[in-house]
């Protein structure tokens, strides 16, 4: 008799979950009207990816996906606020969690959201058409070695570290205006401040873009190992890293 496996949710299975819903997006059927969720049928190919980590129901799933673009949604209102990139004040902090007594922003006042990259690239504004949808999942996708999947998202981190800080001065409430439209307008703004947005980068803020590159790196290799039935081989690689790190400290 084999024990049951108790489902506790992890990096790995956020991850999984992250990576499954991608995959279920890209298809028109298992896409629900308005495309901002998945129809049941969507959901149960994604609980099949992840019952491997003792999850039984699709009640599970979507209560935890909620939680998580809750994380994104909130992660992006702070990335549009002026001064966000240079570290509010604990006064800040505090205004900013008035009237949120269960979801603080202020719990992103130390470590930036982890999966931001990933969930980024799967509910942007193209699934509503179910495609142009390139999750941390997709990176991997055709990828040979882990090397690969790391100079792919170090090509991207770099990219969005150029915008972070700029992007508190961006219009995102463009009216009726089509995706593309909207898209063009941010990036013309972006440009506009892009000068002034990397002079008044401070090493606060480096630090906070490395982390973010740092976690993105992370995810990837972890999605990558998934991918490949690596899971074995980066676990040894954390527990050679913990054990080479204890030696050091003693």
């Amino acid at each position: 008799m084999h024990d049951k496996v108790i489902a506790v949710w992890t990096v790995d299975s956020e991850l999984q979950l992250i990576s499954a819903f991608q995959q279920q997006a890209t298809k028109p059927k298992h896409v629900a009207a308005g495309g901002k969720n998945l129809r049941e049928p969507g959901w149960q190919c994604v609980l099949e990816a992840l019952q491997p980590f003792g999850f039984d129901s699709t009640g599970q799933l979507q209560s935890k996906w909620r939680r998580m673009k809750c994380d994104f949604a909130d992660y992006a209102f702070l990335l549009n606020l002026s001064g966000f990139g240079d570290g509010f004040s604990d006064d800040k902090w505090g205004e900013l969690d008035v009237g949120r007594p269960k979801s603080k922003l202020s719990r992103f006042k130390d470590k930036p959201y982890q999966h931001w990259e990933a969930m980024s690239s799967v509910i942007g504004d193209s699934m509503a058409r179910g495609d142009n949808i390139v999750s941390a999942s997709g990176i991997v996708q055709g990828m040979s070695t882990a090397e690969d999947v790391v100079g792919a998202v170090v090509k991207r981190g770099v990219a969005r570290s150029s915008s972070v800080v700029e992007c508190g001065d961006v219009d995102l409430d463009q009216g009726n205006s089509s995706a593309a439209q909207k898209r063009a307008t941010i990036l013309h703004q972006l440009k506009k401040n892009r000068k002034r947005g990397q002079q008044s980068q401070d090493t606060n803020e480096r630090f906070k873009v490395i982390q973010r590159l740092s976690d993105s790196v992370a995810d990837l290799v972890r999605l990558y190992a998934m991918k490949n039935g690596l899971e074995a081989a980066l676990e040894n690689e954390t527990h050679s890293n913990i054990d080479t790190n204890a030696s050091e400290t003693e």
